[in-house]
């Protein structure tokens, strides 16, 4: 099956009833925003660890609500509304949460590298050193000499390298990305074998977000040079650039060219599993 195929479909799903799509994407975003409520705790001292309750809830959110928006979508490539009660629905709750569960233990073991030096990062930052090996100097020197005797080419370069150890993870969503679509339709196995594909449209579809990614670029340039400038200077302690407008320019854009976008993205991995199910059902 052709990509091409996956992204007319997908297009024309999206953009069939604009106010289905539009409330769709609300209701996505509500009940992620009900993962992060919690987090309100954090502004009384005493009930701080009430924040602990989003993990919680993202768990017992998240899971059921992305295999309920794979069925709408599924349907929605046969015709029907994208916007749908179903999206709510708690039918097979059980089987959608533990689906669930798997997907992230899965995600984790792809993003273990990237959390082990996180980890390790950390416990040099906040922890205590070893002199020549991890004291705070012999790690300024190793940057130093990874940007050729330049602090802030080698914090680039540093930074640029801890972004690369994520990059497993990104396959790791691309490569499972057709399961819960699969699930969808049925469970019958559609992805194994075309498994290739399915990771090509997975990253096809992050071409949705360039809009928003070049925003964001202009935007927070400035910003993030001088917090490159603030990293390479750490020994003075961490000192985060003021956003001030930028940071409300930001939020606008994430809103009128990312929230719009993600569905489209979700649309083309749906419309490709689809597509591959076609005259197997």
């Amino acid at each position: 099956m052709k990509i091409r195929d996956a992204w007319k479909r997908a297009w024309a799903v999206y953009r069939r009833s604009p106010s289905d799509t539009c409330l769709f994407v609300l209701l996505e975003a509500v009940l992620r925003l009900m993962v992060c409520t919690p987090l309100l705790f954090l502004a009384e001292p005493g009930l701080r660890w009430g924040a602990l309750l989003c993990p919680v809830l993202f768990l017992l959110i998240v899971p059921p609500a992305r295999a309920n928006a794979a069925e709408v979508m599924q349907a929605a490539c046969r015709g029907k509304r994208l916007f749908s009660t179903d999206l709510v629905s708690f039918r097979h709750y059980g089987a959608k949460l533990w689906q669930g569960v798997k997907m992230a233990l899965l995600l984790l073991l792809w993003s273990a590298p990237a959390i082990a030096l996180s980890l390790w990062l950390w416990r040099i930052y906040a922890g205590e050193t070893v002199v020549g090996q991890t004291d705070f100097f012999t790690l300024l020197m190793t940057v130093s000499r990874l940007g050729g005797g330049d602090m802030v080419t080698g914090m680039v370069y540093a930074v640029l390298m801890y972004l690369a150890v994520w990059l497993p993870l990104v396959f790791g969503l691309a490569f499972h990305s057709g399961r819960r679509h699969e699930k969808a339709l049925g469970g019958r196995r559609v992805v194994p074998g075309n498994r290739g594909g399915v990771v090509l449209c997975w990253l096809a579809g992050l071409a949705c977000y360039l809009p928003f990614v070049a925003a964001a670029g202009i935007l927070g340039a400035d910003t993030a040079r001088a917090l490159i400038h603030s990293l390479a200077n750490i020994s003075g302690g961490l000192k985060l650039p003021p956003l001030g407008a930028k940071l409300y320019l930001l939020i606008g854009a994430a809103v009128v060219l990312l929230l719009p976008a993600i569905p489209l993205r979700s649309l083309l991995t749906a419309s490709h599993v689809h597509n591959l199910w076609e005259g197997r059902e």
